[in-house]
């Protein structure tokens, strides 16, 4: 991943997505680093922006964060969906599987039906 002198402003807003991620489980840089096999100079590069993520680098963060690669390029202060899907991402497996169930029950004709 080269290092950039000027951050891009898209891997300025993943790169802070990445760290609020690790701030919310009380993970350090080196921590994450180890965790995810990302060096800590790289990783703190990721979440200053100065580099551009490539996808197998989010899917080792996103999987040593325990969040989907996606989780990691939504930006709930972009849109009212991406916020809804924050909520979703933090309330207990109690309350997701609930309002799935609401959701499926009242879209049941318009959503795909779940594999099994």
């Amino acid at each position: 991943m080269p290092r950039r002198e000027v951050a891009e402003p898209l891997a300025v807003k993943v790169g802070a997505r990445i760290r609020d991620l690790r701030d919310e489980r009380g993970l350090s840089i080196n921590t994450l680093g180890k965790a995810s096999g990302v060096s800590k100079g790289a990783l703190s590069s990721i979440e200053r922006g100065l580099v551009l993520i490539t996808l197998p680098t989010i899917a080792a963060l996103a999987n040593a964060l325990g969040v989907s690669a996606a989780d990691l390029v939504t930006f709930p202060e972009d849109s009212e969906l991406d916020a809804i899907a924050e909520c979703l991402r933090t309330m207990p497996d109690a309350a997701q599987q609930q309002i799935m169930r609401a959701i499926r029950e009242a879209y049941k004709d318009s959503l795909p039906s779940k594999s099994k």
